[in-house]
């Protein structure tokens, strides 16, 4: 009985640390919209540079898109790896005092995170991917 109430606890806790999840992928996806907005006005000459020697739109487009895809991969790694450790030594607690684990490891779930979190920094990355590929060439060198 000890077992199904902490069980019960941690369905509560799942629940609640879903929706501070969700809540903070919102908070990331908006961050990562500034970072990459900031990013492409401060790397405005070097937009202009390379569209003056050839690069398409296209090019600048896929370069903040690949930029925002690799700020979503790292921090999905790294949450999916602080993740395990913290389950491991979860289980290793619960089975010292319980004599049973309550985490169950599945890496579908592993591989569900990272996938939303490429997906959600690229959609981040969109907007100022866009702004980047508007940009005019000749006004791009000018700017300072």
């Amino acid at each position: 009985s000890v077992i199904n109430t902490i069980l019960e606890y941690i369905d509560l806790g799942t629940g609640v640390l879903t929706a501070v999840g969700g809540i903070s992928m919102l908070i990331s996806a908006i961050m990562i919209f500034i970072v990459l907005y900031i990013s492409v006005v401060e790397r405005t000459k070097e937009i202009g540079i390379l569209r003056a020697i050839g690069g398409r739109k296209k090019d600048v487009r896929t370069m903040f898109l690949a930029e925002a895809g690799m700020l979503g991969l790292t921090a999905g790694l790294l949450g999916a790896f602080l993740c395990l450790v913290i389950s491991i030594v979860a289980n290793i607690v619960c089975l010292s005092v319980l004599s049973h684990s309550v985490i169950s490891y599945n890496p579908l779930y592993y591989l569900a995170g990272l996938a939303i979190a490429v997906i959600i920094s690229m959609l981040s990355g969109i907007a100022p991917a866009v702004r980047a590929t508007d940009l005019d060439p000749v006004e791009a060198l000018r700017c300072d």
